[in-house]
């Protein structure tokens, strides 16, 4: 066999090598040592060859698994992700996908130490690779450091100064540390890039919303369903603004859109059902909630709703499992702190109330319904400790735009006409914003007779009605029609039957939404609507936001200001 000419194949496999003819060269490099075996040329360029054959093999053998990764990534198996993904990195501690992927799949199941654990290695094994920093911001915001998601966002940026989606968390993460002028900038720049960018309209509509500008916000949700009809959130998100600006009915008919498109998700139900139970109507709001938590069943929000039901039902040991539920499930529910306390003060177990509306304090300092409520108890049964120091707090409590408390259990503890006048005005603007009928009221007049219409939550054997009970059967029955609206519990005892024999119209509208009474009202041609109740308990002041008469007055029931604009 006649041996090969050394410097002549050494270049024929060079030139092999350069065509990409790896097994050519191989074969030619063979066949040197076979004549040759101690040729260090041949046998050194064969073992270069053979590791880059392996190196090649290896990278696209990890290019098949990463495509892995995103695969069961997509189909939504979560689990398996992280676990190969851990596999790969094992083998490959600076693949950068796989940290990524990891992190990815390790938001999806919450695991949110470990998901920026990962990222943060994605981005130092790549410094520029936008979507890792991207995800940093995202879970570290989640994480509870929106700071620190705001430097990510802006690096991103830095990187791709038009990706919509880093734009767009920048916005939701300047949102978050209350720059809410800021936030908006983000948003318009989003806009700019993409005017159909549903996920800025949407957020820019809620931050609108939160600086007061609801109607702006409106016309943004607008916008957003004329991109998606369908869009569940932008209904949601509508509802929730509907109800700021006191259109309950309107409110109602958009969260049941909302659920139209998205039956399983729980933020409508929970929408609905507290709107349902502010129209004074329980049973339905339960039914939201219930369904809420039937989708659900960790639900924190639901089961402090259906607590919230159960409390006005005076059902209050179902009120105070439901609350004790809701804070299981979230410990640090001030809310449902503050309800709980609640109903244990409505069984008479002051001192467990008060606990519970410390620990409420404990978790949110400035939390004002908490405070006035564990002041009240206090005082109502002499527990002096520490009262006094608290009682310092009054001169601030309740009275900001921004806090929203009930003023009645502080007329007592308080002398202070200003500071009742200006709770009483928050309170009212909170709870019984711009009504659905603005119309000026013309009493339909179909007597010659003045027609007074009483409203109150205790005819029956109440205090109210033994101040009340001569007043009703001494009005002048040649000048006054005398109308009694009872939207109180069910009686039938010697002081109700006394008040239907007195007046001239006995009517149970209790199980009516605010807006039905006051029509009502209209509809029976009331001119002078009186309120029984003002801030106390049962209280049903929404009727007259409605505007129940063209003249409306408080009387008795309550005394201090309701600073109503009606």
């Amino acid at each position: 066999m006649k041996r090969p000419d050394i410097n002549k194949t050494l270049r024929k496999a060079k030139t092999s090598l350069k065509r990409g003819q790896h097994k050519k060269a191989q074969e030619l490099y063979n066949s040197i040592l076979e004549a040759f075996p101690q040729n260090s040329q041949a046998s050194e360029e064969l073992r270069k060859l053979n590791i880059a054959q392996e190196r090649n093999t290896s990278g696209e053998q990890l290019e098949r698994r990463l495509q892995q990764l995103s695969d069961l990534y997509h189909q939504g198996n979560m689990t398996l992700v992280v676990e190969r993904s851990n596999e790969i990195i094992n083998e490959h501690p600076d693949s950068f996908l796989a940290w990524y992927w990891l992190g990815l799949s390790s938001i999806a199941l919450g695991l949110l130490e470990q998901s920026a654990t990962a990222f943060t290695k994605t981005i130092q094994l790549n410094p520029r690779f936008a979507p890792g920093f991207n995800n940093l911001g995202v879970v570290t915001k989640k994480l509870g450091h929106p700071l620190k998601a705001i430097d990510a966002f802006h690096q991103v940026l830095r990187l791709a100064p038009n990706d919509l989606e880093a734009i767009c968390n920048l916005g939701n993460a300047y949102h978050a540390v209350g720059k809410l002028d800021e936030a908006i900038m983000r948003y318009e720049q989003a806009l700019g890039i993409d005017p159909n960018h549903l996920k800025s309209l949407l957020n820019m509509a809620q931050t609108l919303s939160d600086l007061g500008h609801r109607v702006d916000a409106l016309r943004k949700l607008d916008q957003a369903l004329q991109i998606d009809p369908n869009s569940a959130r932008a209904f949601n998100a509508m509802g929730a603004i509907l109800r700021l600006l006191g259109r309950r009915d309107d409110a109602i008919i958009a969260f049941r859109a909302a659920l139209n498109i998205d039956a399983g998700w729980s933020y409508p139900c929970t929408n609905l059902g507290t709107v349902y139970l502010e129209s004074n109507m329980p049973e339905k709001a339960a039914e939201m909630f219930n369904r809420a938590l039937h989708n659900e069943p960790n639900n924190s929000t639901a089961h402090n709703g259906l607590g919230t039901v159960f409390l006005k039902q005076k059902m209050l040991a179902e009120a105070e499992k439901a609350f004790r539920k809701a804070i299981a499930f979230q410990p640090d529910f001030t809310e449902a702190f503050c309800n709980l306390g609640s109903a244990l003060g409505s069984q008479n177990r002051p001192e467990e109330a008060v606990k519970i509306l410390a620990q409420a304090l404990d978790l949110s300092p400035q939390h004002g319904l908490s405070q006035s409520k564990k002041l009240a108890i206090q005082a109502s049964c002499c527990m002096w400790d520490n009262f006094w120091e608290e009682q310092g707090l009054l001169s601030s409590l309740g009275l900001s735009s921004d806090t929203c408390i009930d003023p009645f259990p502080l007329l007592s503890l308080e002398d202070n006409p200003k500071h009742h006048y200006l709770r009483s005005k928050q309170y009212a603007e909170s709870k019984h914003a711009e009504p659905e009928l603005t119309e000026t009221v013309q009493a339909i007049k179909t007597s010659k007779r003045i027609r007074i219409g009483y409203f109150s939550a205790d005819f029956y054997e109440h205090a109210t009605m033994y101040l009340m009970a001569r007043i009703f059967e001494l009005h002048n029955t040649d000048e006054f029609e005398v109308y009694a609206y009872s939207i109180g519990p069910e009686k039938n005892d010697t002081m109700r039957n006394r008040l239907i024999k007195a007046v001239t119209v006995f009517d149970d509208v209790s199980g009516m939404s605010d807006k039905q009474i006051a029509l009502i009202a209209r509809q029976d041609g009331i001119d002078i609507a009186i309120d029984l109740k003002g801030y106390t308990e049962d209280a049903r002041m929404g009727i007259f936001t409605h505007r129940a008469a063209p003249v409306q007055m408080t009387f008795l029931g309550y005394p201090g200001t309701l600073a109503m604009p009606c």
